[in-house]
């Protein structure tokens, strides 16, 4: 288990740990249980850089990252329609329950997609939507502080969840309509661009590979011409040295024959 799961698990061990802190009637548990969810949220953030940074993505933590983010919303939405306002919880009931909808029929949508082999990655509507969600939700406990309500607190927080609410109904429908290929043909628009990119990609790095062959393949034939040569260079050298020998040896002879015919004249 590499660091950023750890950080994975260590907010879902938050979890428990809100939950009872917000539900405990006791001063200042309240702004307690609101620390650790914000600390919780920071751990999303942190878990997702470092394993892309590092390269240290695993199955382990694809898997647990999503359900850490969900169980964490899920529950404070819920304690939230306990303890919030008489005047919102109607309305803050049915945005959190069409909230937490979405979310089960995108993991849902996922998982058939995962089916057929494809792979959906999450939208920037849906990225938004999580951290103005995020960000209202302890603004919300803030405004529901034990000595009276904090209405700067309280309304900024309602107004960035309604914000959050109609990104979350934009977000899902354009999720579904840009992958509604997924209900057809087992592929959306933006899986088989994926998949006509990572072909382009592997058909240049084979291109590559072989100029690179062609390069070394010439290389070696230019190698071998030169080694062609050399040897006949060489032959031509040692034809030329024996040449030059038999020449010397030839003068040699003669020179020991006219030695010789003078010296018997002379006699």
């Amino acid at each position: 288990m590499n660091l950023p799961t750890k950080i994975t698990v260590a907010r879902i061990c938050l979890i428990p740990i809100f939950v009872v802190f917000y539900l405990i009637d006791i001063m200042y548990f309240d702004i307690y249980a609101t620390v650790i969810f914000i600390i919780a949220s920071c751990t999303d953030f942190i878990d997702g850089y470092l394993a892309r940074k590092n390269n240290m993505v695993t199955n382990l933590g694809k898997f647990l990252d999503p359900i850490a983010d969900k169980m964490l919303v899920v529950f404070a939405l819920v304690l939230l329609c306990i303890k919030i306002d008489s005047d919102f919880q109607i309305a803050f009931a049915v945005m959190s329950a069409l909230i937490i909808s979405r979310e089960l029929i995108i993991s849902v949508f996922r998982q058939v997609a995962a089916t057929k082999n494809c792979v959906l990655a999450a939208d920037n509507l849906g990225k938004a939507k999580t951290v103005v969600t995020l960000i209202a939700i302890p603004l919300l406990m803030l405004g529901e502080y034990p000595f009276g309500k904090v209405y700067f607190f309280f309304y900024a927080g309602f107004v960035l969840f309604v914000i959050a609410f109609i990104l979350t109904v934009i977000s899902a429908f354009n999720y579904v309509l840009s992958n509604q290929e997924i209900l057809k043909n087992g592929k959306s628009d933006s899986s088989i661009k994926d998949t006509l990119n990572k072909a382009e990609v592997n058909k240049t790095e084979e291109n590559k590979d072989k100029d690179i062959d062609s390069e070394l393949k010439v290389d070696k034939e230019d190698e071998s011409k030169k080694s062609v040569l050399n040897i006949k260079k060489n032959k031509d050298k040692n034809i030329k040295v024996t040449e030059n020998c038999v020449s010397e040896n030839s003068t040699i002879e003669t020179d020991n024959e006219v030695e010789s015919k003078v010296i018997e004249d002379n006699k």
